[in-house]
């Protein structure tokens, strides 16, 4: 188990196989010892990066900072075990689409919009903007 950014919230990650044999991982949500949810991502060549595909966190515990705090050890996760960023799909929940934007306006997700694509997505870690905070940083 891995505690999170969220008080008593910690995940257990678990790899999966995708349809393709792609990689994927499920990360376990849990609100002390109890089960509260969970968040898959599967790796997507297109993308470059894990797509959260499917993410449930029980109702009775939505809106204390978990989901956020689940999506941050999961990019945590890919990027350590696998080098990749975390991405959002192009077809949102509005409560996702929420946690995307709050993630966006605090910097640590930035919104895309593929060519012939309606809605785009939000990807973090993005290789352009570690460059552009490198390069600020050499300033």
């Amino acid at each position: 188990m891995v505690p999170t950014a969220a008080p008593g919230v910690s995940v257990r990650f678990r790899p999966m196989r995708g349809p393709v044999e792609e990689p994927a991982v499920s990360a376990e949500v849990y609100l002390g010892r109890r089960a509260v949810g969970n968040v898959d991502a599967m790796f997507d060549p297109k993308v470059e990066a894990f797509v959260v595909r499917f993410a449930h966190i029980e109702q009775s515990v939505q809106g204390k900072g978990i989901g956020a705090a689940v999506y941050g050890a999961l990019r945590d996760y890919v990027r350590r075990v696998h080098g990749k960023p975390l991405a959002s799909d192009s077809k949102r929940s509005d409560a996702a689409e929420k946690l995307w934007g709050r993630m966006s306006q605090s910097g640590k997700a930035r919104h895309v919009q593929s060519p012939g694509e309606r809605g785009g997505y939000y990807v973090t870690d993005s290789i352009w903007r570690t460059l552009a905070s490198i390069m600020m940083e050499a300033k």
